[in-house]
């Protein structure tokens, strides 16, 4: 799952001209081995704060949508 939502994030953020936080986001993508581990990373990544907000919103609202989907869980 991380793998398939750090791809659509990589794309949305590249396709919409947010380049830093598209190639921070692609280069995750080979460590995000452990969802858990890669959230709690991302106090580590030097971001701007409005990158930092974006990203946080949009990994919310995706999580938020997924965990009312019929056979998701998310632990």
């Amino acid at each position: 799952m991380a793998q398939d939502l750090l791809i659509y994030l990589e794309d949305k953020y590249r396709s919409s001209g947010q380049a830093r936080l598209a190639a921070l986001v692609g280069l995750s993508l080979g460590r995000a081995r452990d969802f858990g581990d890669w959230l709690a990373g991302l106090d580590q990544e030097t971001m701007a704060p409005q990158e930092r907000a974006l990203l946080m919103s949009d990994l919310q609202t995706t999580l938020d949508s997924m965990s009312g989907a019929r056979g998701f869980a998310c632990t």
